[in-house]
């Protein structure tokens, strides 16, 4: 092939009905590849706080919590590759609810990370009340400095943040996505009915 000939090709545009065409048996991958992008986050910051804070109550609701976002993530997903609208929505939920996630768990954690320091650096210093509510909150990897990350709350809580964060903004961005596509296409199809 030619140069010429590769020019003319590349300069060629698409109309738009052959891309709505091919948008009628093509997947909707971009949403699906974005929603399981977002569940990976979901994942790396749930992992990052259980691991940081102290088992209880609060451990059995993340856990639980962190179930449903992974069953109904992964509805959504297989649903809006098939450009569901109510699964595009549905996933907005998951990136608020994701958001509301960056409020609770890191910010705990970076308090009572907070707190725990300015025992330990001013050894006396309300020694009744601070210490035993930061160690209520902390796991043994940040007061035993062991586990498989850096010991510090403010790292960890960071990292989690940051997680959480990219989690939300792939779902959104996954339900944008859909959204987008599913109305072009249903208005190709209404009409070319």
């Amino acid at each position: 092939m030619s140069e010429l000939e590769k020019k003319e090709l590349d300069e060629i545009v698409i109309p738009e009905n052959v891309k709505m065409e091919k948008l009628k048996y093509q997947k909707n991958s971009l949403s699906y590849m974005l929603g399981f992008a977002g569940i990976g986050c979901s994942i790396l910051g749930a992992f990052m706080l259980l691991n940081s804070l102290a088992p209880g109550i609060y451990t059995i609701a993340k856990i639980l919590l962190n179930i449903v976002i992974l069953l109904f993530g992964f509805m959504c997903c297989e649903n809006m590759k098939n450009y569901r609208i109510k699964a595009a929505y549905m996933t907005l939920g998951i990136s608020a609810i994701c958001v509301a996630r960056i409020f609770f768990g890191p910010i705990l954690l970076i308090t009572n990370y907070a707190k725990y320091l300015t025992f330990i650096e001013d050894g006396v210093l309300d020694a009744i009340t601070e210490k035993p509510i930061a160690e209520k909150w902390l796991g043994a990897s940040i007061l035993q400095e062991c586990g498989f990350f850096n010991p510090s709350g403010y790292v960890r809580g960071t990292v989690a943040i940051v997680a959480l964060a990219f989690s939300a903004a792939f779902f959104a961005l996954a339900a944008v996505v859909c959204i987008k596509k599913t109305n072009a296409l249903t208005k190709y199809m209404a009409e070319n009915n």
